[in-house]
C-alpha cells in the first residue's frame, strides 16, 4: 500500500467526518444521528479505501470537559 486514505471525525452534533482520499476532492459528510449511521459510513470508507489498496488513517477530535463560562463539557452531548 503506497498511499492512504486519511479519515477526520468530529463527533459534535454539529459535527462531521472528513475524508481525503490520495486523490480527489476532500469528502465531507455531516455527522449521522446515531452510533450505527456513523458505523455504516466508516465501513463504507475503509471499504472503498481497501479495493483501492489504500491504508487507512483515523482522526477523531478530543472532546474537552468544557465548554465555556457557565456551561459544563456534559452539555455538548
Amino acid at each position: 500500500m503506497n498511499s492512504t486514505t486519511l479519515i477526520a471525525i468530529d463527533p459534535g452534533k454539529a459535527g462531521g467526518i472528513a475524508v481525503r482520499p490520495p486523490k480527489g476532492k476532500l469528502i465531507l459528510i455531516p455527522m449521522p444521528d446515531t452510533e450505527t449511521g456513523v458505523a455504516e459510513i466508516l465501513h463504507e470508507l475503509v471499504s472503498a479505501a481497501r479495493i483501492e489498496e489504500h491504508a487507512v488513517e483515523a482522526v477523531l477530535e478530543r472532546v474537552g470537559g468544557f465548554v465555556g463560562k457557565g456551561q459544563p463539557g456534559s452539555s455538548m452531548f
